[in-house]
């Protein structure tokens, strides 16, 4: 589990997150892990890139931010970080690390029953196995690990923008995957409908309805006073309970996504 062990909000949702997944601790050993901040980001682009990408504004400063990742990926620090974190982790899987899981700090635990269905069905049989919101708990497998970890070493130059892990999964065959078809286990992100989880074939198939559907069983601890730690700003859906559960927050995900809470 990645956690900002600096942070009291950090380590608040961390011990939140972990009571939620007692449940299943037959299954699951969670281990938090301090995660990289800006201070301890270790930089490896400080010249622009050449050439300089579409969507980068000409104004002097912001394709001169100093970044770990190259490609596409948004420049702030505080997600370079997020992304560095999973990075090392998604590492180790590639460099062969049986049974290992990247979680956050917030993820939720909602429905055990389905989770323990999704692992006896999916776990070790699919390259991606993701019960529940994006990118709170998750594992790739090996070959996927090492591809992917490839990729971030080395990104292409491209005119697409890949905002991150999960945009690149979404079009993995354009940047070299040569898999696409292999089974995944992944949330129906774009069947507004349902709150699912598909297993099945493809990652562009699943987020549509695709595949054999299970109930969601992760999501994403949020707290109103404390709000998250991050940049993500979700305000505009958890502020007004009368919107409806599938409003998109300001950065995209939507209200559903999110177990909603006051204090912790």
């Amino acid at each position: 589990m990645i956690v900002d062990f600096d942070n009291p909000v950090s380590v608040q949702y961390m011990k939140k997150s972990i009571e939620s997944f007692a449940p299943v601790k037959d299954i699951l050993s969670i281990t938090p892990v301090q995660c990289t901040t800006p201070k301890t980001l270790p930089i490896r682009y400080q010249e622009n890139e050449n050439p300089i990408p579409f969507y980068v504004t000409h104004d002097g400063n912001d394709y001169l931010k100093e970044r770990f990742f190259g490609g596409t990926f948004d420049d702030h620090p505080i997600y370079q970080s997020i992304m560095h974190s999973h990075y090392m982790l998604i590492k180790r899987m590639a460099d062969g690390e049986d049974d290992l899981v990247v979680m956050e700090h917030d993820a939720a635990l909602v429905n055990e029953e389905s989770f323990r269905a999704m692992y006896e069905m999916a776990w070790g049989n699919v390259d991606g196995f993701f019960p529940g919101v994006c990118m709170e708990f998750y594992r790739l497998s090996w070959e996927y690990s090492q591809w992917f970890i490839g990729l971030l070493d080395n990104f292409p130059y491209t005119k697409n923008r890949y905002s991150g892990p999960m945009g690149i999964i979404h079009h993995d065959d354009r940047l070299g995957w040569k898999h696409p078809n292999r089974d995944w286990l992944m949330h129906c992100k774009e069947y507004w409908s349902k709150d699912l989880v598909s297993y099945g074939n493809g990652t562009t198939v699943l987020p549509h309805e695709g595949g054999h559907h299970f109930p969601s069983a992760v999501k994403q601890f949020y707290c109103t006073s404390a709000k998250n730690t991050n940049v993500m700003n979700c305000d505009n859906v958890v502020e007004d309970m009368s919107k409806d559960e599938n409003a998109r927050s300001i950065n995209g995900q939507s209200r559903r996504d999110l177990v909603i809470f006051d204090e912790f």
